[in-house]
């Protein structure tokens, strides 16, 4: 087919066969040209015949991905058509294009979700977010989970029932508070003193993206944006507190290794 294509623009345009037989066209472009020439025409945007003489000579010289770049710069809504074939009875190859933006949100998504998948690809990235979107939108999701959250109510609330029931028919006993010892925080640092981060700490611990902050001794950042954990930058143990201040993200390996030493 490309072939055939390739002759078919020959034909029409007879001027650039010497070029086709120099290299400074190849058939492989020369038939994408004639494809994206056919398809223009089926949209109802054909080319005149000047008009075809410049585009082909717009790729004179160039790669098929260079060419590819032309064609959506003549026609932007081309590449934002959606193909899709069977490839195995539980396979389909999709093909369509996406906005650079988009593509730097995925991959800061495997990104964030490394620690769960090192090697996640884009396919188990969209798993994931159709089971979120669908748990939110699909109406028979949302049936499903608001029947199972009554049925754990139910079984809760008897079990409060029976354990009341159960308790009443208990006798009192009396307990002497006297001999029981209550014990007394040393401090109230030790009380308010935990390891715990909280959400709003967390989310202010916004460095360069959220990249590893190790530096070698050659003064080299390691940079990774995978397996993230927040670090203490005074350790807990020393007095240091779990506030955005005294934090900072390092990868796993690097947080480990700064504990050992």
């Amino acid at each position: 087919m490309r072939r055939i294509n390739a002759m078919k623009l020959v034909k029409e345009m007879p001027q650039f066969e010497e070029k086709i037989e120099s290299g400074e066209l190849s058939l492989s472009v020369a038939a994408d040209v004639q494809s994206f020439l056919n398809q223009e025409a089926k949209i109802e945007r054909p080319y005149s015949l000047n008009a075809k003489i410049e585009l082909v000579e717009t790729c004179l010289g160039k790669s098929r991905r260079e060419v590819e770049v032309e064609f959506a710069r003549r026609n932007p809504e081309r590449e934002k058509r959606e193909t899709q074939h069977s490839i195995s009875h539980d396979r389909l190859r999709v093909s369509f294009s996406i906005s650079k933006a988009l593509n730097d949100k995925l991959n800061h998504l495997k990104d964030l979700l490394g620690h769960v998948d090192a090697s996640m690809t884009t396919e188990s990235l969209l798993e994931q977010l159709a089971e979120l979107g669908l748990d939110k939108y699909d109406p028979a999701r949302k049936a499903k989970y608001t029947a199972a959250r009554e049925v754990r109510v139910r079984k809760m609330s008897r079990q409060t029932e029976s354990t009341q029931t159960y308790e009443k028919s208990e006798s009192p006993t009396k307990i002497d508070s006297s001999n029981v010892s209550t014990p007394v925080p040393t401090s109230a640092a030790e009380v308010t003193r935990t390891r715990y981060i909280k959400v709003d700490e967390r989310n202010r611990v916004f460095d360069d993206q959220r990249r590893c902050r190790f530096v070698s001794a050659s003064g080299r950042r390691c940079g990774s944006k995978r397996f993230l954990q927040l670090d203490h930058i005074k350790p807990f143990a020393q007095g240091g507190a779990s506030e955005a201040t005294n934090l900072r993200w390092m990868c796993g390996a690097h947080n480990r290794g700064r504990a050992v030493h």
